[in-house]
């Protein structure tokens, strides 16, 4: 997946994907340790909620895997990627049911913006839009 990106940004990219999968599984922290630390890391939910400072990023994505049992049916396609010298970004649309308290099926388009801080590749922005599979 995004062929287009050098190994290691697509490995980077493919690694905080599989962890964003784990928040189906109510574990919020194997995703957050991707989050740059401070306040310029931002994320904005389906939902319209934006949340600027990697606290409250990292607060929402506890929130979201909060009750989650495991996933099934997840998809993964992947739409645009590129790269400039110290930042990079990926675009894709996934879908999957959540099995909770209830099962409930989503899909979104997810823009993940990673910025290379201390010879690592994180997250300084997530922003996902709900859509139709």
């Amino acid at each position: 997946m995004f062929e287009q990106l050098p190994d290691a940004l697509r490995e980077a990219a493919e690694a905080v994907i599989r962890a964003e999968q784990r928040i189906s599984c109510a574990d919020a922290g194997t995703y957050n340790r991707f989050v740059a630390d401070g306040p310029g890391s931002t994320a904005v939910s389906a939902s319209g909620r934006t949340m600027i400072g990697a606290e409250a990023v990292r607060a929402a994505t506890e929130m979201v895997a909060k009750g989650n049992l495991y996933e099934r049916n997840r998809f993964l396609t992947p739409i645009s990627a590129d790269s400039t010298d110290g930042m990079f970004y990926v675009v894709f649309k996934t879908g999957v049911t959540i099995v909770g308290e209830r099962e409930q099926d989503f899909c979104w388009v997810v823009t993940l913006i990673f910025r290379k801080k201390e010879d690592k590749w994180l997250l300084v922005h997530r922003q996902n839009t709900r859509s139709n599979p």
